[in-house]
């Protein structure tokens, strides 16, 4: 299994010039570059820009391992060809979440025992910087990432030290990106991030992205994808009609998307072959402050992928309560 994603200095101009030198030559650069050699005279000697240099030996000490291409776009490209157990969840909103149903999907989590852990988004609520009327004492941005580290450090307690663990940017987080652009006082600030709001190295997660393409051809116009995992831009009326929409947004693809609250598996034969699509229902409260009896529903899901096949099941959640290898737990 093989997992590239950008992180912030990746150009498509450092990838060019890198590509240009042998393997011989871009060994040759890192291994005097780690005993201290000048980034000028490397550059000077291999005809290459200075300041592309120093970003591509950036990345090569932030990437591991240093060979995975990296591509100046937000989506993570996902190489699976052996068959890998897949747990996803979505829309915790931490401030708002719903320890029943959190407790139920580490129940789940932990007879599974996953091989990649997905989280499409909305981790926190971002409730105390919402445009939206609010109580002012409703939750703080520190107390949701209380919540979350907390929920986190537990579900990797149960799961294998070497579990990969992604997590997928949801219109809650881009509140705190917004946050940011309006206040560029702070925003320069290192730990002004996403990654910093949630924690993502200290809690074992790759970087955040957009969107995770999974097998797909490494073409950002037209990525051509087995499955895409998304947060979602669309949360139409019906459980199923998000999905859809999404799938159709790429073809007749099978997608699995969070955002709209709602638990849903749409499937259809196209061109493809048979697409699988998924809503994964949220692990906030079915009870907001702020809307009186929406139509949600709370699950996660599990499921297998390889190489142009993969199965999932939805597990949906009622008040605490799950079905998981015939057994009901939790509740």
């Amino acid at each position: 299994m093989q997992a590239t994603y950008p992180p912030h200095v990746a150009t498509v101009e450092t990838m060019m010039i890198w590509t240009k030198l042998s393997k011989q030559q871009q060994d040759d650069i890192v291994s005097r570059a780690a005993i201290g050699e000048s980034i000028w005279v490397l550059a000077e000697e291999y005809d290459i820009k200075e300041s592309s240099l120093e970003r591509k030996l950036r990345l090569l000490r932030s990437e591991n391992p240093p060979s995975e291409k990296i591509f100046n776009t937000s989506a993570l490209w996902l190489d699976v060809n052996e068959p890998k157990r897949i747990f996803v969840y979505s829309d915790a909103h931490f401030g708002m979440e719903d320890r029943g149903a959190l407790n139920a999907a580490i129940k789940v989590a932990e007879m599974f025992q996953p091989e990649i852990i997905v989280n499409l988004g909305d981790t926190l609520d971002c409730y105390s910087i919402s445009k939206f009327k609010k109580d002012p004492g409703g939750s703080s941005l520190q107390s949701e990432r209380d919540a979350w580290s907390t929920w986190a450090t537990k579900l990797n307690s149960v799961c294998a030290d070497d579990v990969q663990r992604y997590i997928i940017k949801g219109n809650h987080e881009a509140r705190f990106e917004t946050f940011l652009m309006e206040n560029p006082g702070i925003a320069d600030l290192d730990e002004m991030s996403v990654d910093s709001l949630l924690m993502t190295d200290a809690l074992g997660y790759h970087s955040v992205v957009d969107a995770i393409y999974v097998n797909a051809d490494r073409d950002e116009l037209y990525p051509n994808a087995q499955l895409y995992f998304l947060h979602g831009s669309r949360a139409l009326k019906h459980s199923g009609s998000s999905t859809r929409a999404a799938s159709d947004m790429y073809a007749g693809a099978s997608t699995i998307v969070g955002h709209a609250h709602r638990s849903a598996m749409v499937t259809q034969r196209t061109g493809r072959g048979i697409s699988k699509s998924y809503e994964v229902g949220t692990l906030a409260s079915l009870m907001p402050d702020y809307m009186f009896f929406p139509n949600w529903s709370q699950s996660i899901l599990t499921g297998v992928i390889m190489k142009d096949f993969h199965e999932f099941q939805l597990h949906v959640i009622d008040r605490g309560r799950v079905c998981y290898g015939g057994n009901v737990i939790g509740g």
